[in-house]
Formats: C-alpha cells, sequence, structure tokens
C-alpha cells in the first residue's frame, strides 16, 4: 500500500527544515578560520560564519514553524530561534548526527506546549479605590498587601525548586522583591493569564492590556469629558509630562506649566458608568477567541480613538480620529468613503432631516480637512473642529456598540443605516 502523503519524509516538517539546516551547514563556515569585519555567530560556545546575506535564524524556518497550530499564540520568533540555533550547534560540531531525529523530538515537545503563565504589568494614571474589574482578558487589580503576598509565595515556591544555594536562594527572593514587587506596591497592576512561553507570553499580555486600555480611554472620555486630561497605560507607554514655557518680549515676561498626565480615579461609581456605556459588551468581544465582523471594526475604531486621544500632536489626532470612523462603515460599490461616512454619521446620530444634513456637512468638512492636513501638511481645522471631531467619533462608536446587541456584522448595520434613510 502507498503511503500517505503527509508521512512521506518530503511532507514531514522537521524534514524540511533539516534539508536547510544541512544545506545551510554545508555553506557554514565552524569553527572560524579568520575573523571578519563582523563577528560570528555564538551558540552554546559554538562560533560560526554563516554565509553572507544570510540571516539567522532563516526566516523559512520560522515560517513553516509558525504555519502549525498554536505556535503563533504560544511563542515568539526568539524562543523559537533558539531552540533550532541548539540544535543547528550541535550538528556543526557533530554532537547531533540524525538532525531529523532532534527536529521531530523538538516539534513533539512543541505540538504539546501548554505551560500557563501569569504576567504582572504595572499601569500608569490609575488609581484603584478598593476595586478589581476586568476589561477583556486583563485584570484590573490594587498592588494591595494581599496581591503581592499570594505572587511572593508563588514565587518562592519557583525559586525553592531551583538548583541554587540556600544563600543564593535568598538573595534571589529579595532581588525580586526589591526589583519588582515594591514597584508594585500601591499601583494599578494588570493581570494576564497567558499559555505561552515567556518572551510570547509577555507579548500576548501587553497587547491584551494595551487593548483594554483603549477601551478604558473611551470610557475616560465618555465619563469625564473630552477635556480630560488623564493619561494611563503601561508604565513607560504614556508618561506623564510637565511642559514649561518662557514667553519673553522687551516689555514683558511670561511663564506656563502645562500638567499632562493627572490620575485617573477608577471606583464602584466610575465602574457603573462603564456599564451604562455599554463599554463591557467590548470586553466580552476582546474574551473572544472569535469576533463577528461588526465587534472587530468596532474594536479597530476604539484603537484609533485611544491613539488619537494620546496624540501631543493635535494633526496626528484629528487624521487618526477620521480613521478611526472610517473604519465603521462600508462604502457600496461606487460610493465614496467620505460620503458613505457622512451619510451614516448623519442618520445613526442626528434625528431631524435639519440636524441630518448638518452633521453630514460638517464630517464632508472634517475630510476636507483631512486631505488638506495628509497632503500638505498644514492644519487648516481649528482647537473647536478637533474638539467636534472627537466627540462626533466617541459618540458613533458608542453608538455602534449599543447597535452591536441586535446588529452582528457590518453589511447589517449599513442595512439598518438605509433603512433609516427611507423611514
Amino acid at each position: 500500500m502507498a503511503k500517505s502523503k503527509k508521512n512521506q519524509p518530503q511532507a514531514r516538517i522537521e524534514y524540511r527544515i533539516a534539508k536547510i539546516l544541512r544545506d545551510l551547514a554545508a555553506q557554514t563556515e565552524c569553527p572560524p578560520s579568520s575573523l571578519r569585519a563582523y563577528p560570528p555567530q555564538l551558540v552554546n560556545g559554538v562560533a560560526f560564519y554563516l554565509p553572507e546575506g544570510i540571516r539567522w535564524p532563516p526566516d523559512q524556518i520560522l515560517e513553516e514553524l509558525f504555519k502549525r497550530e498554536g505556535y503563533k499564540e504560544r511563542f515568539s520568533s526568539k524562543f523559537l530561534g533558539d531552540q533550532i540555533s541548539n540544535i543547528f550547534s550541535k550538528f556543526l560540531i557533530e554532537e547531533i548526527l540524525d538532525i531529523e531525529k532532534s527536529l521531530e523530538d523538538l516539534i513533539k515537545e512543541l505540538d504539546n506546549y501548554s505551560e500557563e503563565r501569569i504576567i504582572l504589568i504595572r499601569i500608569e494614571g490609575i488609581l484603584l479605590h478598593k476595586i478589581c474589574f476586568d476589561l477583556g482578558r486583563v485584570r484590573l487589580s490594587p498592588g494591595d498587601d494581599s496581591l503581592l503576598e499570594e505572587i511572593t509565595e508563588i514565587t518562592d515556591k519557583v525559586i525553592d525548586l531551583t538548583l541554587m544555594s540556600e544563600e543564593e536562594k535568598s538573595y534571589s527572593k529579595y532581588e525580586l522583591r526589591q526589583q519588582y514587587l515594591e514597584r508594585m506596591k500601591g499601583a494599578c497592576i494588570a493581570v494576564v493569564k497567558v499559555g505561552a512561553e515567556p518572551i510570547r507570553a509577555i507579548e500576548v499580555a501587553k497587547e491584551e492590556v494595551r487593548r483594554s486600555m483603549d477601551l478604558l480611554r473611551l470610557g475616560i472620555k465618555a465619563i469625564q469629558g473630552i477635556n480630560d486630561r488623564s493619561r494611563i497605560g503601561i508604565a513607560g507607554d504614556h508618561p506623564t509630562a510637565r511642559v514649561e514655557a518662557l514667553a519673553i518680549s522687551e516689555l514683558n515676561l511670561n511663564n506656563q506649566i502645562d500638567l499632562v498626565g493627572h490620575p485617573l480615579q477608577v471606583n464602584n461609581q466610575f465602574v457603573d458608568e462603564l456599564e451604562k456605556l455599554e463599554l463591557f459588551l467590548i470586553s466580552e468581544a476582546l474574551r473572544k477567541e472569535k469576533c463577528t465582523d461588526l465587534e472587530e471594526a468596532i474594536i479597530r475604531s476604539i484603537h484609533w480613538f485611544s491613539v488619537a486621544v494620546c496624540q501631543d500632536e493635535k494633526s496626528n489626532a484629528f487624521l487618526l480620529l477620521v480613521v478611526s470612523l472610517e473604519v465603521l462603515f462600508k462604502p457600496n460599490q461606487g460610493s465614496s468613503i467620505a460620503s458613505t461616512v457622512a451619510e451614516s454619521i448623519a442618520f445613526l446620530l442626528a434625528r431631524t432631516k435639519e440636524e441630518r444634513l448638518e452633521t453630514a456637512k460638517l464630517v464632508r468638512k472634517f475630510y476636507g480637512m483631512r486631505s488638506s492636513v495628509a497632503h500638505s501638511g498644514r492644519s487648516s481645522f481649528s482647537e473647536k473642529d478637533l474638539y467636534q471631531l472627537m466627540i462626533i467619533s466617541m459618540e458613533v462608536i458608542l453608538e455602534t456598540i449599543h447597535r452591536s446587541i441586535e446588529t452582528k456584522s457590518q453589511k447589517e448595520l449599513m442595512e439598518e443605516i438605509e433603512l433609516i434613510k427611507f423611514s
């Protein structure tokens, strides 16, 4: 009986990767016979020069690995590259002869990888008042004694399992408390559980936290007002600022201190307001493995709104707010995106014919300003225009979130807008 294609050597991933590594090894200088203008690769004490122009690890190997189910979610490029480097370096010094078998064992190990990690990330700009709540896959928790004691207990157990001496274990525990846990005391801590190796787990956790912060920034503007100057985010992402300026003329002297980034006070009342805005509908969507295309569009729109409100450069903020509107609406064939967005917003937000005409006219005006900013670099808009656009973007997102309770696709949303037009 003929073998199935997937069982033939050339069809199996370990044989495809082995061929790449064998071909590469035949062109690799190991050990280096002479120094070049750049240092050799050094892996596990094995030094070697790859053929000129070859990156390590080769992209085609990583592409092969990332095709496998669940690899992108669980492994970083660096982690997979380190695994391949380990096998390749041993093959170069003939410590490994059967490279296919080594790769087969590695693939089996990676396929079965299932270790879950708890990632703690310090958040700047939020003061939690004895409250924990979830946004998407992230739990926002105060860095109080109970959390720190729980984490200390877990980390102490992990350190105790190592082969370090008692003195080394004691020092490691002390260092961990000083470098990480002490800085978390009293802060807002984002807690995320991720099933991945450490590097990838932190990458995934940061992305999840940033998506949660996007949602929270929308809530801040809706609850506190467009002029609110809170600045929240992963520690180091969006630092607070003290902008100082001095204006001098022959007759007078003026100075100004502009503080950006006062702390956001989060209590039960604030969380209740988020609930009233129906933002926890999107929090639930952030936890889903697969969202509807409308939910995905809302999440993208919220992201661009969030990026816009974090901008110090007003022209960038203006452009991004227009983008936040564009991603929500799909134009019909032959329709311009500007007309589709302007009319859709008018029918979603306004109630009377006069209000709709005025709203559509205003959005078209913003589109003209957007073109001027994007193509000429000149800021033709005022601060009032920017705030008006921000309010429109916020209100459209909130209205679309409300409609997503019954409406499950962008196509359905556009059909609803058509019905409103002719009602």
